[in-house]
């Protein structure tokens, strides 16, 4: 799984959690969280309303609150990413509608639940149009943005267990947005 985006010093930029492990603690002002709970469920989250497991979150606004969901993630080895949300619940966040235009490549989920992936290939759009393009063609309910830059972050696992946490720049790794979904 991959961050939003890295920071010049190849890192992970916005909370970024691989197995409960915390790899940058740091918050970002994107309101888009994706939480890979331990039984391999996907949840895309608005960090400013952030819920789970029926207990609120204001991990923004309340420091005991942002200990407590590191906390919890530890203990139920969540992976879990900050990325610009496209959409919450159904509404698109408008304010997207001043981001340049590029490639653009998003997960979201339906009303099933059911998860997709979007690449817009080699047409250009904002932010904004990519969440209303999800909304019309695809009915997403809840949709959040993957980065496109050159750097990537993947694990590899055996028997369920991560053995090698890899970087993409520089160790001859090329990797871009890697999310792995086991199917059992």
């Amino acid at each position: 799984m991959t961050a939003a985006s890295t920071s010049e010093v190849q890192y992970p930029s916005g909370l970024f959690v691989v197995d409960g492990q915390v790899l940058n603690p740091i918050l970002q002002a994107w309101n888009g969280l994706v939480i890979l709970d331990s039984s391999g469920k996907l949840h895309i989250r608005n960090i400013e309303s952030l819920e789970y497991q029926f207990q609120r979150f204001a991990i923004k606004q309340v420091h005991q609150d942002y200990l407590d969901f590191l906390k919890l993630a530890e203990r139920q080895k969540f992976s879990m990413f900050q990325s610009p949300l496209l959409i919450h619940n159904g509404h698109l966040d408008a304010s997207l509608e001043h981001t340049r235009r590029a490639r653009r490549r998003a997960i979201f989920q339906d009303h099933s639940g059911a998860v997709s992936l979007y690449d817009s290939f080699e047409k250009a759009l904002t932010l904004y149009e990519t969440a209303r393009l999800l909304k019309e063609q695809y009915a997403a309910l809840y949709a959040i943005n993957l980065d496109m830059g050159p750097y990537g972050y993947c694990g590899r696992y055996e028997h369920d267990e991560r053995v090698a946490l890899y970087g993409g720049k520089g160790q001859h790794v090329e990797l871009s947005n890697v999310l792995i979904f086991n199917y059992k």
